[in-house]
This record gives structure tokens, C-alpha cells and sequence, in this order.
């Protein structure tokens, strides 16, 4: 995750469940930082409030200050179609990375944000899901921008925007 994120040098990420995830990115952010002077901001949802906080008190502070911790619920909708599941508060921007590793919804397994936020968002951007089986299967079939797909056993499938 560390080498993908000093590879790709993101300015705006996006991570949709928190925990050591969201070190490890504060700390490739935090790396790029001071290597290149890189500004970035970083947005982390969690649908727990409980571990959100968790996550939060897990960072240390001088990797907070460019962090957003927000607290959204999962809501469930039929988008063309199919019913998934979406973080209430997300807010669609340009991204240029998302990491995705939360917990299914009971109605659904298929996780719909970054369905949306391809077909919303006109910037390409890369993403990495962590298990999530039905997502990853559901987005192989359905995304309509062009990814590189490869996975690894330690951080999940990765789709790399292709130029």
C-alpha cells in the first residue's frame, strides 16, 4: 500500500473504512510530504462511530493535520438497477485514490461508492478494495473506465487507471 501510494502520489484520497489502513496511508502521505513537498488531503468514512474514534486515537497527531474523520451511515438504493449499499455523507469529488475495505451491509454485499463516483465524477482516479468479493466482481463487470486489475494477498485487488 505504501509503495502503490508513493507511485501514485494522490492529492485527494479517499478511504471508506478506517483502521490500520488509515496509518499506513497518513504515513505514505506524510512520506511524500517531506521527500517532494507533495499537499494532499485525505478523507477517511467509517459507517462506526465507535471505530472511527478508534481509528482516530490510533494516529498519531502529526499525522492528523491533513485528515478529515467523518462518521456516515450506509444507506441501501437501487442505482441501474442493482441494490447496493453507500455511505450517507460521501461527497462526490475529485479524487485520485480510494481504498475501500468496509463492512457489507446486511440487505447487500455489493458496496456502490465508487460505482458512483466513476459515474458522477468526470477525473479518473485509481482504487484498491480490500476482500469485499461482490464489490470487486461487481465493479469488473460494471466500471466503465479502463483499469489494470491485480491483486495482492496483503492489501487486496488493486484497478489502476489506465492512460
Amino acid at each position: 500500500m505504501i509503495n502503490l501510494i508513493l507511485k501514485i502520489k494522490p492529492k485527494l484520497v479517499l478511504e471508506l473504512g478506517g483502521g490500520y489502513s488509515t496509518l499506513v496511508i497518513a504515513y505514505a502521505l506524510d512520506l511524500l510530504e517531506k521527500k517532494h513537498n507533495h499537499q494532499y488531503r485525505f478523507i477517511t468514512l467509517d459507517q462506526s462511530d465507535v471505530y472511527l474514534k478508534i481509528t482516530n486515537n490510533l494516529i498519531p497527531n502529526h499525522l492528523k493535520k491533513n485528515i478529515e474523520f467523518i462518521y456516515s451511515p450506509l444507506v441501501v438504493k437501487k442505482v441501474d438497477g442493482v441494490l447496493m449499499s453507500f455511505y450517507k455523507n460521501l461527497k462526490i469529488l475529485d479524487y485520485d485514490f480510494i481504498y475501500e475495505d468496509r463492512h457489507d451491509h446486511k440487505e447487500t454485499k455489493i458496496a456502490g461508492d465508487i460505482y458512483l463516483i466513476e459515474k458522477l465524477s468526470k477525473y479518473p482516479f485509481s482504487f484498491c478494495i480490500d476482500g469485499m468479493k461482490s464489490t470487486v466482481d461487481f465493479y469488473k463487470n460494471n466500471l466503465k473506465r479502463r483499469y489494470k486489475v491485480s491483486s495482492s494477498f496483503f492489501h487486496g485487488v488493486n484497478f489502476l487507471i489506465k492512460e
